[in-house]
């Protein structure tokens, strides 16, 4: 008995039962059986329907649109990419052509036994597998792999774009976002004040004080360790992020022909990329090395991702009567730790050298994006002694709070301090004869 793949898809019984690899063969076929193979790809995708707010109200105007357009959009998304990994295949030399008649090959065959569901259908497609030489599965198994990780990354994409659209229409927020929980404990309370017979309903309900004290009290703590079962090299993620960037530009409203087709390029080259990219790792990672992997994680997601969600946050609390105010500026509700380079329970390969460095290669991280966070700070606030404070004037002395740019002064002293601190981190990790992060790019 296979179990279903998805929404709206019944598990089956074929006779005779199948073994697991055909199951597991018929759900890698499934996304290219309902998006027509490698061959109905071939047609590039149509321009994309801008996200103003005319596009929107169509989508959302009720009726078949409603459901049908923002799904078009994935179709449209997971057509294109498709077409672009259909030609990088078909075009790779010696056995392209061959890798693409065999995916059509077996995605035909499986269509045929997804709708018929006969035993003769599943052993046709099991036959074909086993026919294959081994350098041919191998290819046909990376076509299918691709395939899937950019239907997915399609998917992720078009989730995002369709809760965007709801919000530029004002709908009301995600059930599980911070202003619809807000808003339902402080609701549930205030009907419970209202109606004692609310409180039977078994709804979760807090006071906006209570909900206010919970936030600036409460802390979440987030540990990070390394994972050396981690299969998704770095180098993948971040060209699945750039393809996720151009799908973002080709919705963006406005975009020139001459831009649009310059995206799809830029699509084309991180696929063909993707492909020519080999997925393994071939060498052990060593604890310091894992370590620094973790440190690129948050520097390029975490550092910008849970600012933006602290920002959901205040403007949560501040639209929410009986609170109407941010969190204090000296409370953090999420706080990070980590386990990297630290934990030595039975890997013998973490010694207190490699602590060490790790300790150090994280603080001289932290410090560099805390400086170029300062730089960009510094441009943008350029105000001049009007706006100073007594506070300010305070901290940076008589003589820099007389400067025309008194801000400027501040950022300059923290600046130097943050160089002090990069420079003692620097010096430490020379002489313990570690090279900081070198080796950070696989």
């Amino acid at each position: 008995r296979c179990p279903s793949s998805g929404p709206g898809e019944p598990p089956f019984t074929p006779h005779p039962p199948p073994s697991r690899s055909a199951c597991a063969m018929l759900r890698a076929s499934r996304p290219l059986l309902r998006g027509g193979g490698l061959r109905a790809f071939a047609n590039r995708r149509p321009p994309a329907a801008p996200l103003g707010l005319r596009a929107l109200s169509a989508a959302t105007s009720g009726g078949d649109s409603d459901k049908t357009l923002p799904h078009q959009e994935l179709r449209d998304d997971v057509r294109m990419l498709g077409s672009a990994l259909g030609e990088v295949i078909s075009q790779a030399d010696g056995y392209g052509p061959t890798t693409f008649d065999s995916v059509e090959k077996m995605r035909a065959l499986a269509q045929q036994w997804r709708k018929d569901e006969q035993s003769e259908s599943l052993e046709s497609l099991v036959n074909a597998a086993q026919a294959m030489s081994s350098e041919e599965m191998f290819h046909v198994s990376r076509a299918f792999t691709h395939f899937l990780a950019l239907a997915n990354a399609a998917e992720l994409h078009h989730r995002v774009r369709r809760l965007r659209q709801k919000e530029v229409l004002g709908a009301e927020p995600h059930p599980n976002s911070v202003q619809a929980v807000v808003r339902s404990l402080v609701s549930a309370h205030e009907a419970e004040a209202s109606d004692t017979r609310a409180g039977q309903s078994g709804r979760p309900a807090a006071s906006a004080q209570e909900v206010y004290d919970a936030l600036t009290t409460q802390v979440a703590e987030i540990v990070l360790t390394a994972h050396p079962t981690e299969v998704n090299r770095r180098t993948l993620i971040s060209k699945h992020r750039k393809i996720d960037e151009m799908l973002n530009e080709l919705d963006r409203e406005g975009a020139t022909d001459t831009e649009r087709k310059n995206f799809q390029a830029e699509i084309m080259r991180q696929v063909e990329t993707l492909w020519w990219t080999d997925e393994i790792r071939r060498t052990k990672p060593t604890p310091a090395k894992e370590a620094r992997q973790g440190i690129k994680i948050i520097e390029s997601s975490l550092w910008d991702a849970v600012p933006a969600f602290l920002r959901g946050v205040d403007e949560a609390l501040v639209n929410t009567p009986g609170i109407e105010k941010p969190l204090p500026p000296d409370v953090a509700p999420l706080k990070f730790s980590s386990w990297m380079g630290g934990d030595r329970d039975g890997n013998p390969n973490v010694t207190p050298s490699v602590t060490l460095q790790v300790s150090l290669e994280s603080r001289l991280a932290a410090s560099q994006l805390v400086l170029g966070q300062l730089q960009e700070l510094q441009t943008e606030v350029s105000v001049g002694p009007a706006k100073s404070t007594p506070a300010l004037d305070a901290y940076v002395g008589e003589e820099r709070a007389a400067s025309p740019q008194p801000y400027t002064e501040l950022f300059k002293m923290l600046e130097q301090r943050l160089n002090l601190s990069i420079a003692m981190l620097s010096e430490g990790l020379e002489l313990s004869k570690v090279s900081p992060m070198a080796d950070s790019r696989t």
